[in-house]
This record gives C-alpha cells, sequence and structure tokens, in this order.
C-alpha cells in the first residue's frame, strides 16, 4: 500500500508539478520497494534535489500506511548512469548525492548516457 502511494505521488510530482525538483523526469520502473527513475540531468544540483525528492515521498508514504514502523523506515536514494542493483548511494564532503560508478569489467567500463535513480525503501 504504502509503495502504491508513494508512486502515485512522485508521478504527480514528475508529471503536474513545475515546481518541484521531479518535474520532466520520468518514473521508469517499480519492484517490491524500489522505484526507478530517469531524472532530468540538466544541472548537477537538479539530481540531487529530485533524488532525495524521491525518497522523501517514499518515507513519507510508507510512514502514513505504517506509523507503528516510521522510525525505522528510510529511503536511500543512488544517481547511477547505468540500471544496476549494484548501485549504491555516493555523496561528497558536503552531504550532496553524486552518481555512482560501476568498477571496470573485463570488456572495460560501462556507460550509458541516463542518470537513474533508484530509491530503495526498507524498515530496519
Amino acid at each position: 500500500m504504502g509503495a502504491k502511494l508513494a508512486t502515485w505521488r512522485v508521478s504527480r510530482e514528475m508529471y503536474a508539478d513545475r515546481r518541484s525538483p521531479l518535474w520532466g523526469s520520468r518514473l521508469v520502473l517499480m519492484v517490491h520497494d524500489e522505484l526507478v527513475a530517469e531524472l532530468r540531468a540538466d544541472c548537477t544540483n537538479r539530481l540531487h534535489d529530485a533524488a532525495e525528492r524521491m525518497a522523501e515521498l517514499m518515507r513519507q508514504a510508507m510512514r502514513e500506511v505504517a506509523p507503528d514502523l516510521a522510525g525505522a523506515i528510510e529511503a536511500e536514494p543512488a544517481l547511477s548512469r547505468v540500471l544496476s542493483k549494484e548501485s549504491a548511494t555516493v555523496r561528497d564532503g558536503t552531504g550532496r548525492l553524486m552518481v555512482w560508478e560501476p568498477e571496470e569489467k573485463e570488456g572495460g567500463l560501462i556507460s550509458g548516457t541516463v542518470t537513474y535513480f533508484r530509491s530503495t525503501g526498507r524498515s530496519r
């Protein structure tokens, strides 16, 4: 229920709220407790703001449907140019999100042009 509510709210801001940092982004995938989106990459600050907003909407929705777990609800954003389950949250010294890069594989570095956001909602 919480994931559906979060998905609806995220989608609404992507398509209908021009003031949101999510506006113009596209939700690509929802799997269990995870949302994957293509974020507008026209500005590094926008990526950070959009990813953090998406994670906050996920936390809010889960707290509403499971208030008894409110203190344990997490949604940690990750930015990546490739869709990978290995992607992780990377932050600079000031706490701003940075794009996670995969390690080199035998065939060379995997590259992509679209920045994906992955946020996983969990209860501790």
